[in-house]
C-alpha cells in the first residue's frame, strides 16, 4: 500500500512526458487532436472542446486502482482527483471515429 502511495507520488513530483508514444500517434493518420493533461483531465477536455467546436461528455471517468485507494484514505473524491488533479503528463487524445473499434 505504501509503495502504490509513493508511486503516485513520484509521478507528480517526476512527471516523464510521453513524447515517443505521442509521436507514433501523430504519425498513425489517426490522431485529430492532442494535448497532455498536466493541468488535469478536465482542462484538457475542455480545450479540446474548445479548439475542436464540439461538447465532450463523459459516461464514466477513468481512475485508477491506486487513485481511489488513495482517495479513500485521504477522504477525498477519485474522480475529483482524475478530472482535477494534474502533473502526471498523460495524453489526451481525439481519435478518428474509425481509427477504433468500438
Amino acid at each position: 500500500m505504501a509503495t502504490q502511495i509513493l508511486k503516485l507520488i513520484s509521478s507528480v513530483l517526476h512527471p516523464s512526458a510521453k513524447l515517443e508514444a505521442g509521436l507514433k500517434l501523430a504519425e498513425s493518420g489517426f490522431v485529430n487532436g492532442s494535448i497532455d493533461s498536466s493541468d488535469g483531465l478536465a482542462w484538457s477536455l475542455h480545450e479540446i472542446a474548445r479548439l475542436s467546436k464540439v461538447n465532450i461528455v463523459l459516461e464514466t471517468i477513468p481512475v485508477a486502482p491506486d487513485v481511489k485507494m488513495f482517495a479513500r484514505e485521504q477522504g477525498l473524491v477519485p474522480e475529483e482527483l482524475a478530472l482535477f488533479g494534474g502533473e502526471e503528463y498523460e495524453l489526451v487524445l481525439a481519435i478518428k471515429r474509425d481509427g477504433f473499434a468500438m
